[in-house]
């Protein structure tokens, strides 16, 4: 029996949704949903500048950054062909009795 090869799909562009929108609904989930009221009170136009050009330089190289990570993950996944399953998973050594 031969083995298929499993591709993933990690990140599936939507077409006609430009990187700013993107970057934008981002910034606006994090700040209105994911940051504690804490973080978000103290927060200023500076910071939300900041996180939007952030935020949308990573947009704009995801698919560097998707690229370096899949060949890490394909590496370490041929790693793991070769590994026995005692070096992928030791055995807990014994403690040591005392009396």
């Amino acid at each position: 029996m031969a083995k298929k090869k499993v591709t993933r799909t990690v990140y599936k562009r939507t077409p006609g949704l430009p990187d700013e929108e993107v970057a934008y609904r981002l910034v606006k989930l994090y700040f209105g949903d994911i940051a504690r009221a804490s973080v978000r009170r103290s927060i200023d136009l500076d910071s939300t500048i900041n996180a939007y050009f952030y935020t949308l330089k990573r947009v704009e190289n995801k698919e560097k950054e998707l690229k370096a990570v899949q060949r890490i993950v394909e590496e370490e996944e041929e790693q793991m062909k070769s590994e026995s399953k005692a070096e992928l998973i030791p055995e807990p050594k014994p403690e040591p009795k005392s009396n």
